[in-house]
């Protein structure tokens, strides 16, 4: 494990946190990024990726953390570094964005709720209510796993 990286990493968002409006730390999703630094830290030890992400992300961190002013631009292109290093942890470690089983939970319940509404009850709004109900719980439980296992990111 790179400690010293993800140390450094956490001290410049701090120091961004404290310069920077609120939603601009929003908008920089910093709060993904400091998760992302504790998998890439995790991570670096087996994965030659992740050890070389991790100082990607120290570089972007530190080089965001002297800017005064942050434009439209600057934002999105450390977001869609966030994005990059969020894709290789889904596919290369099996890991998921936080929300994911929520909302295909969701998706699911009330498709089979439709379908049940309109075929077993005669009325949609009651199978949309409860696919709605079902799958927002299912959702919910497999995102907890997922926390739990150590794998949403």
């Amino acid at each position: 494990m790179n400690q010293k990286q993800t140390r450094t990493i956490m001290k410049k968002i701090s120091e961004i946190k404290e310069k920077h409006t609120k939603r601009e730390v929003q908008d920089l999703e910093l709060d993904k990024a400091e998760r992302i630094a504790g998998h890439l830290d995790a991570l670096s030890p087996k994965c030659t990726d992740c050890r070389n992400y991790l100082e990607e992300l120290k570089k972007e961190t530190v080089n965001l953390a002297v800017l005064n002013e942050l434009d439209s631009k600057t934002i999105l292109n450390y977001r869609e570094f966030l994005q990059t290093i969020c894709n290789h942890l889904k596919e290369k470690h099996e890991m998921v964005q936080e929300g994911t089983g929520t909302s295909l939970g969701i998706a699911i319940g009330v498709a089979v709720g439709v379908a049940l509404g309109l075929s077993v009850f005669n009325n949609i709004a009651v199978g949309i209510a409860l696919g709605l109900a079902v799958g927002l719980s299912l959702g919910a439980g497999i995102d907890s796993r997922a926390k739990k296992n150590g794998k949403m990111i």
